[in-house]
């Protein structure tokens, strides 16, 4: 499977993610409301690549904010990750390549059954986190968000994406914003709680080993 068929699962399951949060309880009543052919929006969940158009984007874009559901059309276009360039805020959730970290997840999984390993790539939470680092955190539910406030948290969507960011509330029903430390990444990225699977607050940092 290629990089854009990937792209267009991942919006697919975003757009059958939003309008699950509409008022409307089906896909064609939702479909009704706005004007937009049942087939279409169909094939767009589905996940059919190059399927949206411009035009198809916008009114789908609006539709979802006029049900008060706060995304963009490059929110859309992305499936749900964030801005390309903001792609070292990602972290890879394998800790194969090291087999101190894959004892210590060992040993602490006596204690937590819902630790979560990350290494981070990029330097967005610099000076408090650099490339390289490895975070653990106990996941929650989305239920728990509160506890997560104003936190640097492992953050994984239903879209398959993972971040490692700063966890901050908003006035907007149902919505948290994600933001990086480094003020040469200066940036916030809002997200649906209904999109999280789970949320991790960072309970310990291994830092990268020193290169000598």
């Amino acid at each position: 499977m290629n990089d854009d068929i990937d792209l267009a699962t991942r919006r697919g399951q975003l757009l059958v993610s939003l309008r699950k949060q509409t008022s409307c309880k089906t896909r064609a009543e939702f479909c009704k409301k706005y004007e937009i052919p049942v087939p279409t929006l169909k094939n767009w969940e589905k996940g059919v690549p190059d399927e949206i158009s411009v035009k198809g984007l916008k009114r789908i874009v609006s539709a979802f904010q006029n049900e008060g559901i706060i995304c963009t059309e490059e929110y859309i276009l992305n499936g749900g990750l964030k801005d390309e360039n903001l792609t070292n805020a990602k972290i890879i959730n394998d800790f194969s390549f090291d087999p101190h970290i894959e004892k210590l997840a060992a040993s602490l999984n006596n204690l937590y059954e819902r630790l979560e390993f990350a290494k981070v790539i990029g330097n967005t939470q610099h000076p408090f986190l650099n490339e390289g680092d490895i975070v653990v955190g106990i996941k929650h539910k989305p239920d728990d968000i509160v506890m997560a406030y104003e936190k640097l948290c492992i953050i994984n969507t239903i879209n398959n994406a993972t971040f490692v960011m700063i966890v901050e509330k908003t006035t907007l029903p149902n919505i948290i914003s994600l933001a990086t430390i480094n003020n040469d990444f200066k940036s916030h990225i809002l997200l649906n709680l209904a999109e999280i699977i789970y949320i991790a607050p960072m309970l310990l940092i291994k830092r990268k080993a020193a290169v000598n």
